[in-house]
C-alpha cells in the first residue's frame, strides 16, 4: 500500500498556488515536498501541516493505494478510478435500488 498525492497537485493547480508556497505556507522543507512529489512516505505531522494551510483534509489532498488491487489497464491508476469503473460495470435494476427489493408502492 502507498500513498498518491495526485489529489494535493491538483488542489495546488486549483488554487493557484506554487510548490515553494506551499513549502512556506505550511511551513514544510523543500525535501518532505519533493517526498510528496514522488509519492514516498511523510511523516503524519507534514500532512497536518499542509491540510492545515490549505483548510482541508486528509482525504483531499491523497488517495492510498492498494498493492492488490490492479487496474486491467494497469499503470496510474488510483483507487478512486479502480472503484469507480468497478461501479460502472456493475448493473443495477430498480429492485435493487429499493430497500425492500420490491416494486415500489
Amino acid at each position: 500500500m502507498r500513498a498518491n498525492y495526485v489529489r494535493l497537485f491538483k488542489l495546488l493547480l486549483d488554487r493557484g498556488i506554487r510548490k515553494g508556497e506551499l513549502c512556506k505556507i505550511a511551513d514544510i522543507s523543500g525535501t518532505s515536498l519533493t517526498k510528496l512529489t514522488k509519492g514516498e512516505n511523510v511523516n503524519t505531522e507534514i500532512l497536518v501541516r499542509v491540510c492545515n494551510a490549505l483548510r482541508c483534509d486528509f482525504a483531499d489532498i491523497m488517495t492510498m493505494e492498494f498493492d492488490d488491487i490492479k487496474a486491467d489497464d494497469g499503470i496510474g491508476d488510483t483507487l478512486d478510478e479502480k472503484f469507480r469503473r468497478l461501479m460502472e460495470s456493475r448493473i443495477f435494476n430498480e429492485a435493487d435500488a429499493r430497500p425492500d427489493g420490491g416494486p415500489d408502492e
